[in-house]
């Protein structure tokens, strides 16, 4: 599997890290990763409908809980207190529309649509689009926290 030529930016995500309103950590343009997007910050509170993009991303939960919700175009409603250890996966392609009041810490990850669908061809021997993402809310999932938390970017240097 090749890895892209170009940076994995922010402008290829929905861009909440950057938002002024928000208080960016640390993100991974700051270490040249190409595969991923990741991106720690403390979000404000948030009402906002974010419009579909290609790549799949996940949101865990590092602090300071708060009432969640997420309605993704044609599914139902989503609500709860999220916090440490909770994540949500959103696959690519969805209209999303997200709303909290609080001001949590959270890692944002995005995958580049191309490394997901090598991936699947290499684990799985098939076609991406045989293989779907389905959307989680609020999930406690210990693979997926171990992904996460390995991608957390402080102190990191090794391109992705």
């Amino acid at each position: 599997m090749t890895l892209p030529d170009t940076l994995f930016t922010a402008g290829e995500t929905h861009g909440r890290a950057l938002r002024p309103e928000n208080e960016l950590l640390a993100h991974s343009q700051d270490v040249g990763w190409r595969s991923l997007h990741a991106a720690i910050f403390r979000e404000a509170p948030l009402h906002v409908t974010e419009s579909a993009l290609d790549h799949p991303f996940i949101i865990y939960h590092i602090t300071h809980p708060c009432e969640v919700t997420r309605k993704i175009e044609g599914a139902r409603r989503e609500q709860g207190l999220l916090g440490p250890r909770n994540i949500c996966v959103t696959p690519p392609g969805t209209i999303t529309e997200w709303e909290h009041q609080g001001h949590p810490e959270i890692l944002q990850v995005y995958l580049r649509r191309s490394l997901y669908e090598a991936a699947v061809s290499e684990l799985y021997g098939c076609d991406a689009s045989a293989a779907e993402i389905v959307p989680r809310f609020g999930i406690v999932d210990p693979l997926l926290e171990q992904l996460a938390k390995a991608q957390q970017l402080r102190g990191s240097t090794v391109p992705a």
